[in-house]
């Protein structure tokens, strides 16, 4: 036996003691195509109890092995990993169902890698497939894709580095009125469909830092430009290992429709808080607490405690003037404190505040 043939023995047990317990599938083939040795979880993979199982060669493991891409049709035998492989090609990441010949029950997805290893004269010495099951998760992919396309609400997948529209299922396209060529590879600051720009950045800088959101009310502008509420869920989710935003687009026009029905009554009450009692204003206030829960963009902590004070009288149904002389404040000094409140709420009445207080369960009556 010559040295060159006794350094390749040698090396090849060597490489089967490394690879024979790896969690992943390993498949060694000679350069001439033949089968020399697979460890126990690539056995597994394949349903087979023993390396004959698999074929003796390329050729015969393409006869009882049918594969397929997924969501794109058959694979030419030529195509087979291990014949693409058998050629010395490199390749990574080939996503592949395989199905036995002998059995069509019984179904694997396998993704598969290659590795070419010379020899001192660099020629190929060794022909390694290397592959991982992934079934579980093609399969959950799958029932995913099923829900997203069902789905009766607008949902929205897009890219978590770039927020590059990646896909959207028809009631996201049939809501706001866009074809998919103008949302599909867009990303989501152009196709411009939530309609306040600073609203677009809090939402997707507030998604990158908590990776969820939920129950986040925007207005959203369909392509004939009709304005919609909606209250957003959004999630990070993995697609074949990249990370990616999923938005779902919840219509809450009517509920909005009734929450400035409410905010008018309130209003019409407070003109007169003297005579109004502040518990009804509390009740009034906690009604549409029922059934709209929120995320608050802004904790009552953001707030100055002078400015948590000027809250708490508002919600007591006290005037500017009023709550400048209980702060012992310049009239002028109180309103800014007001204003201040107002802003930083995102509000922009007494009512409103005090609905975003009673929401909170702040300055609730003893």
């Amino acid at each position: 036996m010559s040295q060159d043939v006794q350094a390749t023995e040698t090396n090849r047990r060597q490489l089967r003691q490394i690879i024979a317990g790896l969690s992943d599938g390993v498949i060694l083939l000679d350069p001439d195509q033949s089968i020399l040795w697979a460890n126990d979880a690539a056995l597994a993979m394949h349903g087979a109890a023993q390396i004959s199982d698999l074929g003796s060669n390329a050729k015969a493991y393409a006869k009882r092995f049918a594969l397929r891409y997924l969501n794109s049709g058959v694979v030419p035998a030529d195509s087979y990993p291990i014949n693409r492989v058998a050629r010395g090609e490199t390749f990574s990441d080939v996503l592949v169902e395989v199905t036995s010949a002998a059995d069509k029950a019984r179904t694997w997805v396998h993704r598969v890698r290659s590795l070419v290893l010379v020899d001192s004269r660099g020629e190929p010495e060794s022909l390694v497939l290397i592959m991982d099951d992934v079934t579980d998760r093609a399969s959950a992919e799958q029932r995913f894709a099923t829900v997203f396309r069902l789905s009766p609400v607008p949902i929205l997948l897009c890219g978590a580095a770039d927020q590059r529209v990646l896909d959207v299922n028809e009631a996201f396209l049939d809501t706001l009125g866009f074809p998919s060529e103008e949302v599909l590879g867009i990303s989501v600051a152009q196709i411009d469909f939530i309609d306040d720009k600073n609203a677009r950045i809090w939402l997707f800088a507030a998604l990158e830092k908590t990776g969820s959101l939920n129950r986040i009310d925007v207005r959203v502008r369909r392509k004939d430009t009709r304005l919609i509420d909606c209250t957003v869920l959004a999630d990070t989710v993995n697609i074949q290992g990249n990370p990616c935003y999923l938005l779902v687009l919840m219509d809450i026009t009517e509920r909005k429709r009734t929450e400035l029905e409410l905010v008018s009554a309130i209003e019409e009450a407070m003109k007169d808080a003297k005579w109004f009692s502040r518990t009804l204003i509390e009740k009034l206030a906690n009604v549409k607490n029922v059934n709209s829960p929120k995320l608050p963009r802004v904790s009552f902590t953001d707030l100055t405690a002078r400015e948590r004070d000027v809250l708490g009288l508002i919600c007591e149904g006290l005037a500017d003037k009023e709550i400048a002389a209980r702060l012992k404040l310049a009239p002028n000094t109180a309103r800014n404190h007001v204003a201040a409140v107002y802003s930083k709420l995102g509000v922009h009445s007494r009512s409103e505040a005090i609905v975003w207080a009673r929401e909170r369960g702040l300055f609730s009556s003893e």
